[in-house]
């Protein structure tokens, strides 16, 4: 169909809009000469209204930086057919991730008001769908890009989807993408997706505040400009933007001109672990450094065989990818490699000082590597090994006085930890027992407040230590080295021996480190005298259905837990209502899922380590440590559960290894004291409820990627499985699952898919324990946005696949991060912890 030529005021805005920009050259050659780097800055991807990052309505292949969270708002829906409540008019959201180096995924939401009930007033479109992209860079200098996804993937109605592949050059100002995309037809006819048949964008970027662009897609252009926030107005390493977007021709995609806004936040950035620590040291993720590992122990393995050298630097975390695992020789804890022939190997960690934002994964891992082999310190050759080992003969260890362990006690209680117990091992070593309610966002900053707390007391004396953390009295974490040279590597200088080495409880058996122990300080800061308060957020949410944009139910759950004896501890729950939208009012559509105030929990929970090597002794042979047969956990809790359950569920956990795989089972016998249905929390098939439940979690730990399955017998007699993939950015979780239960009644199988969004709450070190009461940090908040999917409607259905709300073991095992391999990934937080504390004091 031939196209009329636009009139002149349809050119208008957008030539005037590039042409501004233009013109900006010169000022942007003087920014770049007055930079002492010859690029001063790079094109960061930016989300489109798609959903997916290039320009505003077509994609480039460029992918959404690796652990970031994209949103943005967009008050145009591009593509959608004229209605009496506004077109192309309407509310266009975006929130997109990184989930993992070469694959970004989003979720849109685009309908024409917020609050309209389409069954009484009509409301238009809204329609809540999922996006995809994967990418790959094509050359070493990372200059060329190729990438493939889909639009509007999931739910009933199908508006704007298409399927595209693209391909883009990148040349520090300029980014330039030719792709070709099908359309698939609307179901609805309310809506067609613009990408369709060949496309093309042209991005400049004139100055570090400032870019332009112009794109074309199915016969149409549009010409767009941002301005970007400075960095130093934001906090470090957030982005955000302003964008006006216009039409180039007639046409009916989108109207005249419109704006948008865009926010781009690290998932990974870290928090400072003591808010009176200098601002110097205000984040905890800047030292320019690179991280050593630890080896697995073995039996015939000790301290005193490792050669010392100068310790590696740590690293920023950043999720960006490790180095393959063959590239460079694994270093124990504390920046000492082992002699020369040690066959293990170590990825190297991801580490911020090393990146430009934008650039793609193959130059992050060069320079990576680069990085890695400046600053990591290479195998001896044999003859200095055996030089340097013939001269290193260990310091005897000198006895420790009554005065030293209380005043190791006393730093350690100063620390926040609890449960103290200071004494010797019958070789004469220094053995440390403490336990961590404090640290509530990751236990990994316990272990660094134990290190410093030891460095600062003993640190000046050659001592050979074992430490052993504890949660719940369970001990998850041990770390075995000598005083003298934790401290010298806390103070960055060379240490002349070991400070330590890393062990978890699948790798060691951790318990028995204590067999013989004679203490000189045992059970100081006893948890048990201690009650501990938190304030936990409940939402109860529904999210773009025919009631409206978002219906929510706020409130909060007070919780008290009292400690008692070892392992154990009583847990209370009461749910508070604050706030509610209207459709989530008594009587209203969502009414009966509202939050109410209500006892939620009141249980007594048991948990313990099975002594398995002490029921059947042949596990405690060397041979068989490394199944981890040490490190199988039970959990038995008793009493109400879930408002109207009660009864019991028991759990098993077991995590061999390095941890690179967990094998959980959980059962349950609970009766329903209600017989009412409660939509949105449990729908009840059965007055009983039988959780049988067999877990397994595989953990890729290069990307910090979790895999999970699990199946069986949910609450409500449904049976089906659900599988995960949690990607971890610092101490935020991503999740993206999918579930299909069958109950056992007449109605029919159900499949979801869903998003699940968790992190800590509060600050990283909760209130002080002491004078009997503790407020702690919400280790894990979660909130989760499930759809229906493989089927005809899209009905608000609950009560699938759900799993007793009991403490799970998981969660005493730092959230199920206590594994060998995540506290090697993470010794460069456990030594900036240390060092930000050491400042703060």
């Amino acid at each position: 169909m031939h196209r009329p030529c636009p009139p002149p005021h349809a050119l208008h805005a957008g030539t005037l809009v590039c042409l501004a920009l233009l013109c900006l050259a010169p000022a942007a050659r003087a920014e770049e000469a007055a930079a002492s780097a010859p690029h001063p800055f790079a094109l960061s991807p930016l989300m489109g209204s798609s959903g997916l990052s290039g320009a505003t309505l077509t994609p480039s292949a460029q992918i959404t930086d690796w652990g970031r969270m994209e949103l943005r708002y967009d008050r145009q829906i591009p593509g959608l057919a004229p209605n009496r409540f506004g077109g192309t008019d309407g509310h266009n959201i975006i929130l997109g991730f990184g989930l993992l180096p070469n694959l970004e995924v989003s979720g849109r939401l685009a309908s024409n008001n917020m609050h309209g009930n389409c069954y009484t007033e009509g409301c238009g479109i809204r329609d809540l769908s999922a996006n995809f992209k994967v990418g790959i860079p094509l050359d070493a200098a990372g200059r060329y890009h190729l990438a493939a996804g889909a639009t509007d993937l999931g739910g009933q109605a199908t508006n704007f989807r298409s399927y595209f592949g693209v391909l883009s050059y990148i040349d520090n100002r300029w980014l330039a993408s030719l792709g070709v995309a099908q359309r698939q037809s609307s179901r609805n006819r309310q809506g067609a997706s613009p990408l369709h048949g060949p496309f093309a964008h042209l991005a400049y970027q004139p100055l570090s505040w400032a870019r332009a662009g112009i794109e074309y897609t199915d016969g149409d252009a549009w010409a767009n400009a941002h301005l970007l926030a400075p960095a130093q107005w934001l906090p470090q390493d957030w982005r955000a933007h302003v964008g006006v977007s216009t039409r180039l021709n007639r046409n009916d995609t989108t109207d005249q001109a419109w704006w948008n806004i865009g926010l781009s936040i690290p998932l990974y950035r870290v928090p400072s672990i003591d808010a009176g620590a200098k601002a110097q040291t205000a984040a905890l993720t800047t030292t320019p450094t690179v991280r050593a590992t630890s080896p697995i122990a073995t039996p015939s393995a000790s301290v005193e065989n490792i050669v010392s050298t100068q310790a590696a630097p740590s690293p920023a975390p950043q999720p960006f990818p490790e180095a393959p695992r063959h590239s460079f020789q694994r270093l124990p804890l504390l920046g000492v490699v082992p002699f020369p022939g040690h066959s293990s190997v170590s990825a190297l960690p991801p580490d911020d000082t090393v990146d430009t934002p934008g650039r793609d994964i193959v130059t992050r891992l060069n320079a990576h590597e680069q990085a890695y082999r400046q600053a990591a310190i290479p195998a001896l050759a044999p003859a200095q090994a055996q030089q340097t080992a013939s001269s290193f003969i260990p310091q005897p260890t000198l006895p420790l006085t009554l005065e030293q362990a209380q005043q190791l006690a006393a730093a350690l209680e100063t620390q926040g930890l609890e449960d103290i117990s200071i004494g010797h091992t019958p070789q004469g070593k220094l053995l440390v027992s403490i336990n961590n309610a404090t640290y509530a966002w990751n236990a990994v900053d316990a272990i660094g407040a134990s290190l410093a707390a030891l460095a600062q007391t003993l640190g000046t004396v050659p001592r050979d230590y074992q430490l052993v953390l504890h949660q719940r009295q369970l001990p998850i974490a041990g770390v075995a080295g000598r005083t003298d040279c934790l401290e010298q590597w806390l103070q960055n200088t060379t240490p002349s021996c070991n400070a330590g080495q890393l062990f978890s409880a699948g790798s060691a058996a951790l318990a028995q480190w204590f067999d013989g122990a004679q203490w000189l300080v045992e059970q100081q800061a006893a948890s048990w005298k201690t009650t501990r308060l938190t304030l936990n957020p409940l939402l109860q949410s529904r999210v773009a259905t025919e009631y409206g944009v978002l219906d929510y139910s706020l409130g909060v759950q007070l919780g008290i837990e009292q400690p008692l004896w070892s392992g154990a501890w009583i847990d209370i729950r009461q749910n508070i209502p604050l706030d509610e939208s209207d459709d989530f009012q008594n009587g209203s559509a969502f009414g009966s899922a509202r939050i109410q105030n209500e006892l939620d929990r009141a249980i007594l929970v048991q948990t313990a380590r099975l002594p398995l090597e002490q029921w059947m002794p042949s596990l405690a042979q060397p041979a068989m440590q490394p199944w981890g047969l040490t490190n199988v956990t039970g959990q038995v809790a008793l009493g109400r559960v879930d408002a109207d359950y009660t009864g019991t569920v028991g759990e098993l956990r077991w995590e061999p290894g390095e941890g690179q795989h967990r094998i959980s089972v959980l059962g349950g016998y609970l009766r329903k004291e209600d017989d009412t249905p409660r939509i949105g929390r449990q729908m009840t098939f059965d007055r009983y409820a039988q959780p049988a439940l067999l877990g397994y979690r595989y953990n890729h730990a290069s990307t910090r990627t979790y895999l999970e399955l699990e199946g069986g017998q949910f609450m409500n007699a449904d049976r089906g499985v659900r599988a995960e993939l949690k990607q971890w950015f610092g101490d935020v979780a991503i999740s993206f699952y999918m579930q299909q239960t069958s109950p056992e009644t007449s109605l029919p199988s159900r499949r979801f898919a869903g998003m699940n969004v968790s992190l800590p709450l509060g600050p990283r070190k909760s209130m002080m324990p002491g004078r009997h009461i503790q407020v702690q940090s919400v280790p894990r908040w979660a909130h989760s946005i499930q759809t229906l999917v493989g089927n005809s409607s899209n009905d608000i259905l609950s009560g699938y696949g759900a799993r007793p709300d009991t403490p799970r073991l998981d969660s005493h095992f730092n959230s199920d991060r206590a594994s060998l391999l995540y506290y090697e990934d993470n010794i460069y937080r456990i030594r900036q912890v240390a060092q930000q504390l050491r400042r703060s004091q």
